[in-house]
C-alpha cells in the first residue's frame, strides 16, 4: 500500500478517535501494524498527526484556552491557581514517565497488548457507568490541589498504549468524585 493512501487512512482514524474517550494512540498503532506501517516512520507520522488534532482543539476552542491563561473573578480554574492545578495533574504522569520510559517503549508498543488495554479499557468505562458514583464536585473551580493530583495518578494508566488519556481522566476522574461533566472538561483542558 502506498504512503498517501496509509496516510489517509490512518488520518480517518485519528479523525474519529481522537474526540472520544478512545485511544487515538492504541487505534493508530493498531491500523498501522494491520497495515504494514511501523518503524520509525510510522512513530514520526503519529506524534505530528496527532500534534496536528492538539492544535485542532486549540485553534477551535481558543477563547477557552485564552480564558485559563487569565485571571477572572469569581473563577478559581483561571490564571496562575488553574495552571497550578493542570499542572499538578499532569507530574505524575510526568516522574512516572521518565521513571519507566524504557520498559513503556520496549514493551507496552506491541498490537496484543494495545488491543488488550483498549478491550479492558471498554470493559472498565461499562463498569464504571453502571456504578451509581454521587459526585462530591461538579464543576471545575471547586477543585483542589489534591484532587488534580489524585486525577494526575489515575492518567499513568494512560501510558500504556490502547489506553485513552482522556478516559483515564475521565473514568478516574468519576471516581475520585467528579462529576461526568467536571472531568470530561478536565480532561478537554489537560
Amino acid at each position: 500500500m502506498n504512503d498517501l493512501l496509509t496516510s489517509f487512512i490512518l488520518s480517518i482514524v485519528e479523525g474519529l478517535t481522537e474526540f472520544l474517550p478512545v485511544s487515538s494512540s492504541g487505534h493508530l498503532i493498531l491500523v498501522g501494524d494491520l497495515l504494514n506501517f511501523t518503524g520509525e516512520k510510522a512513530a514520526t507520522f503519529e506524534v505530528v498527526i496527532q500534534l496536528g488534532a492538539i492544535m485542532a482543539v486549540v485553534i477551535l476552542y481558543w477563547k477557552r484556552f485564552i480564558g485559563l491563561l487569565r485571571p477572572q473573578p469569581y473563577v478559581r480554574f483561571a490564571g496562575v491557581r488553574g495552571l497550578w492545578l493542570l499542572f499538578l495533574t499532569s507530574l505524575p504522569a510526568c516522574v512516572a514517565g521518565l521513571a519507566f520510559h524504557s520498559f513503556i517503549k520496549n514493551y507496552l508498543f506491541h498490537p496484543l497488548i494495545v488491543a488488550t488495554a483498549l478491550i479492558l479499557g471498554g470493559f472498565i468505562i461499562l463498569w464504571v457507568e453502571k456504578r451509581n458514583f454521587s459526585p462530591k464536585i461538579n464543576n471545575l473551580n471547586a477543585m483542589r490541589k489534591r484532587d488534580a493530583f489524585q486525577v494526575g495518578w489515575m492518567q499513568c494508566l494512560a501510558m500504556c498504549p490502547g489506553v485513552s488519556r482522556s478516559g483515564a481522566t475521565i473514568i478516574g476522574g468519576m471516581f475520585l468524585g467528579l462529576s461526568r461533566k467536571t472531568a470530561t472538561e478536565f480532561s478537554f483542558f489537560l
